[in-house]
Parts: C-alpha cells; structure tokens; sequence
C-alpha cells in the first residue's frame, strides 16, 4: 500500500517572485512599530543569518590565476549581486526614517519697470 504524501500547513504565504508594488509613504505609527521590529532580537537574529548568506566579494574563476575570458564578466555579476543586495536592505531601514518634506518656496518676480 503506497504511503499518502501528508502535506504540511505553510507558516505564511509566500509572495509572488517579482510581484510589482506601488510604494506607500508609512505613517508615523508604523515607521515606530518598524523601528520596534528592527530592535526586536529575532529580528536582528534573522539579519545577521541572511548577512551570514550574502555573497562573497571574491567569485571563482577571477583570480590572477583563474583570469579566464568570462572573468570580468563574473566579477561585474557578482558586484550586482552585493549592491542588489545592500540596495534592498537599504531601502528596508529607509522606511524607518522619517521623510521630510522640502518645499522650495514660492518665487516672486519683482522687476522694476523703467
């Protein structure tokens, strides 16, 4: 008798791989319960594990012995990774911030006629 596969109920839904967001302005209650969040240890836990799993700065094949006619290309790849990667972690902390809004003012012409 073949076993039955048993499935598991999933912790949370995953996103889609490239959803596409428009981007909405926190309000200053939730830049605060995200400033929590950051300083929650789980949180900085789980922060330092994906740092842990970041790539390294040094790709194979791009070395002085291993320069090969790809190896500029692996390197500028692997330079894209990290700065996608320091580009999403940057915008996550950015949303803790408070925006401030510049208003340039309002010129007024004063010509003096002749």
């Amino acid at each position: 008798m073949p076993k039955k596969k048993v499935e598991r109920p999933r912790a949370y839904e995953r996103p889609e791989p490239f959803p596409i967001y428009i981007a909405k302005p926190l309000e200053l209650a939730e830049r605060e319960r995200l400033r929590q969040i950051f300083s929650d240890p789980v949180f900085r836990k789980a922060l330092q594990n994906a740092h842990a799993q970041k790539p390294k700065t040094n790709p194979g094949g791009t070395g002085v012995l291993g320069i090969t006619e790809f190896s500029e290309k692996i390197a500028a790849n692997r330079l894209h990774q990290l700065q996608g990667w320091e580009m999403f972690e940057a915008a996550l902390f950015a949303q803790a911030e408070e925006r401030v809004i510049h208003k340039p003012p309002v010129l007024k012409e004063n010509f003096q006629e002749s």
